[in-house]
């Protein structure tokens, strides 16, 4: 099965085979030329600030998203003393949980090591929220802030958009 896809001005070619997706990036100089377009194999696509891979694990993505996380909660972490507990929820899911769910529903279906990943960037940021030692235990924090872990957010993210496209006209 082939699949071309234009945007950005790039054309981009998934071909399909048992286990994997090839990628392929056309020059928007070919697409518009009357010659053979030259194809390009990608190891790694960027689109919208989602980072696909030809195993589309979306290993580099989550491995992008921790890092991001991982620099902004010590600055969380600094500022949350002198902030309202309120405030410093509303600046933690703004900064940082924005980023977790950022096209989340892309990772129904990702591997457990890239879920478990992910649940310790949430853990870390609800500790830093609720100034929570480090031997705490986890769960009646996210259930004090009501944050569904990461699987169960993601799986709500997709039964949301699943009931609103079967149920909106």
């Amino acid at each position: 099965m082939q699949l071309w896809v234009s945007f950005c001005s790039v054309a981009v070619a998934a071909v399909s085979t048992t286990c994997s997706v090839s990628m392929y990036l056309v020059s928007p100089f070919n697409l518009q030329s009357n010659t053979t377009p030259r194809l390009f194999k990608v190891a790694t696509l960027k689109s919208l600030g989602v980072v696909l891979d030809c195993s589309l694990s979306f290993n580099q993505q989550v491995s992008n998203v921790c890092r991001a996380c991982y620099y902004h909660i010590p600055a969380l972490r600094h500022i949350s003393d002198s902030l309202p507990d309120d405030v410093a929820r509303t600046v933690t899911c703004s900064i940082v949980f924005s980023r977790l769910d950022y096209c989340n529903t892309l990772y129904a279906g990702m591997s457990s090591n890239n879920s478990k990943r992910l649940q310790l960037v949430q853990n870390m940021l609800s500790r830093v929220t609720l100034k929570l030692h480090k031997s705490n235990n986890i769960t009646p924090a996210l259930i004090q802030l009501h944050w569904l872990p990461i699987r169960q957010r993601v799986n709500f993210k997709v039964a949301t958009l699943t009931y609103k496209i079967l149920h909106t006209s």
